[in-house]
């Protein structure tokens, strides 16, 4: 059985293969057709929105949790860039710097944070890239060192 193929072959004989060489040359190559087929894209749309809430029926509270909950710490990573390093550096510098536990307001002030509160998750990134320890004074004061 001939193999079959979507590409034309070239043409063993001369003049042939001058006429083929000739088209190849002077012609410009078919572009694929960029619409869809309707068709297919109705039975696209009715298969996801039939699809996502039986999904969503057959999974249980617990699961769904767990899925949210993988949803937004993977935008969470997502987001975690550029304002987070610039919010790790100084902080990272700083502790380094004085060997003693320090206040968010004395280490806000030394880095030029305009903020007035830390954002929570970036504390708890801090917590985990740095070991970043916060801890209660006896005067009730948090105060923040490197483990």
């Amino acid at each position: 059985m001939p193999k079959r193929s979507s590409r034309k072959k070239t043409p063993k004989d001369t003049n042939e293969l001058a006429t083929f060489i000739v088209e190849q040359a002077t012609t410009k190559p078919e572009e694929p057709a960029k619409q869809k087929n309707p068709n297919a894209v109705a039975l696209g749309k009715l298969g996801g929105k039939k699809g996502g809430p039986a999904r969503a029926n057959k999974l249980t509270p617990r699961q769904r949790r767990e899925i949210a909950q993988k949803a937004a710490r993977t935008r969470w990573e997502q987001q975690k860039g550029k304002d987070y390093e610039k919010f790790r550096a100084p902080i990272e510098r700083i502790l380094k710097r004085t060997k003693k536990p320090l206040t968010w307001a004395e280490i806000k002030e030394q880095a030029g944070f305009g903020q007035k509160v830390p954002n929570n998750k970036w504390v708890k990134w801090l917590e985990e890239d740095i070991e970043l320890i916060r801890e209660k004074t006896k005067e009730g004061k948090t105060v923040w060192r490197l483990g």
